[in-house]
């Protein structure tokens, strides 16, 4: 039995990524995510997963499903509406609407007394943004609703490891934090300071400034990382292809998680084939076994009726995106 010192809820957990960091001081009571491989993943990585870990929809569970009484909860929430790369929804889009499905749970937990002292958001830098810093007020709204003050600190990974990989971390807390905790970093981004200076006063009163010090300077770049080619035993390009394939159509739903892939649009989607089947505008070579479940224009990898060299080349880049994963 894990006789760590504090424990927590880990939300969106994924394969388990903050549970690793937050290290073996930690217990984890809870754990969740709804996407059927990365729940494969956590239990590969975690022996105890059948203990603490719930597959499916965050909507779906209830403050019963969690035990006790976490020290942190963690929410990863999905990203895609934040993030450049997404539909910028905001807080109101499909996917990130999730949040709100942590925060409910958030919210009978204090109904309980049981809510955890400190909770941590973790999302990409889109947050701070999204609808000129109304979804970010509105995440500190909630917070604020429920006791908490809270700070933001956006971190990139290529101040550790040769990565570029910016994220924005709201910690929360309940009770007032320590003064050796409270000061300058240099995660106060130029987008952490005009979010904090563009929140009402009432949550303004509310900010914290968590000091956190300088990373040592890097002193690996990718090629120290990586293996020699001749000591890997690489999959064939068929298995490597077959299983991106099925990764992809795992990545397919749109919406809230667990729902169906949105339509196509007309005169760009699927057409009946000669048997029946589906096949893509633009005679894509995948046909009824592509794993994009023909969100085909989403991702501007197929043109519908056009010139035929620009089909080409979207067909082409589809190709390319498929065999990359």
């Amino acid at each position: 039995m894990n006789r760590a010192p504090f424990s927590f809820y880990e939300f969106f957990a994924g394969g388990g990524m903050a549970r690793l960091g937050l290290g073996d001081g930690w217990a984890c009571a809870f754990a969740n995510d709804f996407d059927p491989l990365k729940a494969a993943t956590y239990r590969a990585n975690f022996a105890d997963a059948a203990e603490h870990f719930h597959e499916g929809d965050v909507w779906k569970l209830a403050p019963a499903d969690l035990s006790g009484q976490g020290d942190l909860a963690w929410a990863s929430s999905p990203c895609q509406d934040f993030s450049l790369a997404g539909a910028r929804a905001g807080l109101a889009g499909g996917r990130s609407s999730a949040f709100f499905g942590f925060w409910r749970l958030i919210e009978g937990l204090a109904a309980e007394a049981r809510a955890p002292r400190t909770i941590v958001v973790e999302n990409v830098g889109g947050l701070l943004t999204s609808h000129g810093g109304r979804d970010f007020a509105a995440l500190g709204e909630a917070l604020a609703a429920q006791g908490y003050c809270f700070g933001a600190l956006e971190v990139d990974a290529a101040a550790f490891l040769p990565q570029s990989r910016p994220r924005v971390f709201v910690i929360a807390t309940r009770e007032p934090p320590p003064a050796s905790l409270v000061g300058t970093s240099p995660f106060h981004t130029r987008a952490v300071q005009a979010a904090a200076a563009g929140l009402p006063q009432t949550l303004a009163d509310r900010w914290i400034w968590w000091r956190t010090s300088r990373p040592a300077p890097r002193n690996t770049d990718l090629a120290a990382l990586l293996e020699p080619d001749a000591a890997v035993a690489w999959h064939s390009p068929e298995r490597t292809d077959a299983r991106r394939l099925v990764a992809a159509g795992d990545r397919g739903g749109g919406g809230r998680p667990g729902a169906d892939p949105p339509a196509h649009p007309p005169g760009s989607g699927p057409v009946d084939g000669p048997a029946g089947d589906l096949q893509p505008a633009g005679g894509c070579h995948l046909g009824p076994a592509c794993g994009r479940r023909w969100r085909c224009r989403a991702r501007g990898a197929l043109a519908g009726p056009g010139n035929p060299r620009t089909a080409a080349k979207r067909r082409r880049r589809c190709q390319s995106s498929v065999r990359s994963g």
